[in-house]
């Protein structure tokens, strides 16, 4: 793309040409094959950005530091200087659709906004297990995901029947990123009678939402009834994941 290119579809988008102005981009338009790939280049990667950015605190900020480009761009006297920050945020709007696509950093923030969760310490018989338990709900607690595995799984070994460390230890997968060993030990609660149960159909399908798996997550969510206590979260969740 081109520094005139890039300067005057910054302006045509933005809505900053004069009438003249715009008829003459638009001429050109129609006529200019290059031109008209720039825009829709332009126009894809806004597109782009704009569908894989949810509004976590660290999406705010890059958003934020964009536009600060932007606003430079439309400030600044120096026609020389125009050009280039427009070429600059152009290509820094080009980086940043190419680092989503391939990376999605932010996405683990849904597991922060839609998952939030503490454990409870079970009253449990035995000094010895109930000083387990608690050292278990401490670590979970802490969000020391990788310590409290370790602890769980010889707590479900020991009592397989214990669906409050099974369902915890599903969690605590999910924190890790881990989403096959997640759903494993989610859908097993899901598929029991425990209290946990919609619990473990709805982190099943927040699983799903992480991994941009919406039509699944949508699935696992319509599993859950009107009478459950996370239906309303379950509701949330499935009102804000796209349908494909």
């Amino acid at each position: 793309m081109t520094e005139s290119n890039a300067e005057y579809i910054e302006s045509y988008l933005n809505n900053d040409l004069s009438s003249d102005e715009r008829a003459q981009f638009e001429a050109r338009l129609r006529q200019d094959t290059g031109l008209q790939e720039d825009l829709d280049m332009y126009k894809q990667t806004a597109n782009l950005l704009s569908r894989r950015l949810d509004l976590s605190t660290e999406e705010r900020a890059f958003r934020e530091s964009l536009n600060s480009v932007r606003s430079q761009l439309e400030t600044t006297a120096s026609v020389k200087t125009i050009r280039s920050k427009a070429r600059l945020w152009v290509s820094i709007v080009a980086a940043a659709a190419i680092i989503l696509f391939i990376w999605s950093p932010w996405q683990v923030n849904l597991l922060n906004h839609y998952g939030q969760l503490e454990m409870t310490s079970p009253v449990v018989r035995g000094d010895e297990v109930q000083s387990t338990q608690e050292q278990i709900a401490k670590l979970f607690n802490a969000k020391q995901y990788k310590e409290v595995v370790v602890l769980l799984d010889s707590a479900v070994v020991a009592d397989p029947a214990n669906m409050q460390n099974l369902f915890y230890r599903g969690i605590s997968y999910l924190h890790l990123q881990d989403y096959q060993k997640a759903r494993q030990d989610l859908k097993t609660i899901f598929d029991g009678s425990s209290v946990y149960k919609y619990e473990g159909a709805y982190f099943t399908a927040l699983s799903f939402r992480i991994e941009k798996q919406n039509v699944s997550c949508r699935i696992w969510l319509q599993k859950i009834p009107k009478d459950a206590a996370i239906y309303p979260k379950a509701q949330k969740l499935l009102e804000e994941t796209p349908k494909d």
